[in-house]
C-alpha cells in the first residue's frame, strides 16, 4: 500500500508569513502616509519673483525705488550675498517702506532672514506681538511693535522686508499677497 504523505506546515512558518505579511502591510502604509504628506507640503510651495518684476510692480504702487547703493550704505555681508537688490520708500505714508533681495543662494537669505527678524525682536526689547509660518520654500515672520508692523518673508533666495505704521498694516500685506509672499 502507498503511503500518503501529508506535508505539514510548521508554526515556525507560519509565524514567518504572519510577519512578513504584516512588515509589507507597514510598509505601505508608510509609503502612502508620506507620499500624500508629502504632496501638502509641496503643495504650499510658493514661486519667487525677480528683482525686476518686484521693481515693475512696486513702482506701479506709487513707490520710489532705488538699487541699495544710490541710498544704503549696505554692510558688506549683505552685499557679498546678494545678487540684486532695491529699496522703495512711500511718500504718502510714513515709514512705508519694501526692500527687496535676490541672494545667490538659500543658505545667505535664511541667514539675513533669521537676521531680520532678531533685528526686529532686538530693537524692541521684548515688547511686540508676533506670528510666523513655514513652507517648504517658504518662511514668513511679522510682528507689530512700539506703533510699527513689519514683514519679513522668504521664498527660496529671495527676501522680502517691509515696514509701515500699524494702522496701515492692511497696506502692505496687500502688497505681499499681491507678490506671493
Amino acid at each position: 500500500m502507498e503511503e500518503k504523505k501529508s506535508k505539514k506546515i510548521s508554526l515556525s512558518t507560519i509565524i514567518c508569513c504572519v510577519i512578513i505579511l504584516l512588515l509589507s502591510v507597514t510598509i505601505l502604509v508608510i509609503y502612502f502616509y508620506y507620499n500624500n504628506l508629502t504632496k501638502t507640503i509641496e503643495g504650499s510651495d510658493k514661486n519667487m519673483i525677480t528683482a525686476e518684476k518686484f521693481k515693475e510692480y512696486i513702482e506701479t504702487k506709487g513707490f520710489n525705488v532705488h538699487k541699495e547703493d544710490e541710498i544704503y550704505n549696505l554692510a558688506a555681508t549683505i552685499k557679498e550675498g546678494t545678487k540684486q537688490s532695491y529699496f522703495t520708500e512711500k511718500n504718502d505714508k510714513d515709514d512705508f517702506r519694501i526692500n527687496f533681495f535676490e541672494f545667490i543662494d538659500e543658505s545667505n537669505v535664511m541667514y539675513h532672514y533669521y537676521q531680520a527678524v532678531l533685528s526686529t525682536e532686538t530693537n524692541n526689547n521684548g515688547m511686540f506681538t508676533e506670528n510666523s509660518e513655514k513652507s517648504l520654500n517658504h518662511t514668513k515672520y511679522s510682528a507689530v511693535s512700539n506703533g510699527n508692523y513689519i514683514v519679513v518673508s522668504r521664498i527660496k533666495d529671495t527676501l522680502i522686508w517691509g515696514t509701515i505704521n500699524a494702522e496701515n498694516r492692511q497696506d502692505l500685506d496687500n502688497i505681499i499677497e499681491d507678490l506671493g509672499y
